[in-house]
């Protein structure tokens, strides 16, 4: 079995996407999401966003996306899966070490 990391991020950018808080509120805790690489974001070139159900729901902090954006990259994934964590509007990623 591959060892893993898990890590917890908060959604940043709530209130830039139409829905998002909305959506949020209904979702539970542990419901799967999506992490997905932006590369060509004029705001942050490691730009990660997180979505469910199609919505864009918001970013990890571009002051926290440094090392997952990299795996994603070296690895080869555009994409990868992620819980939700109702407690403050979080994502907990677990990636292979």
């Amino acid at each position: 079995m591959e060892p893993k990391k898990t890590t917890t991020f908060k959604i940043v950018g709530i209130h830039h996407q139409d829905g998002a808080r909305e959506m949020l509120a209904r979702m539970t805790d542990g419901v799967m999401v999506k992490i997905e690489r932006e590369p060509h974001n004029r705001f942050d070139r490691r730009a990660i966003a997180i979505h469910y159900q199609g919505q864009k729901l918001g970013f990890i902090k571009a002051d926290e996306n440094r090392a997952i954006s990299r795996w994603l990259d070296e690895n080869g994934y555009r994409e990868w899966p992620a819980k939700y964590v109702s407690n403050g509007d979080k994502i907990t990623v677990e990636l292979p070490l």
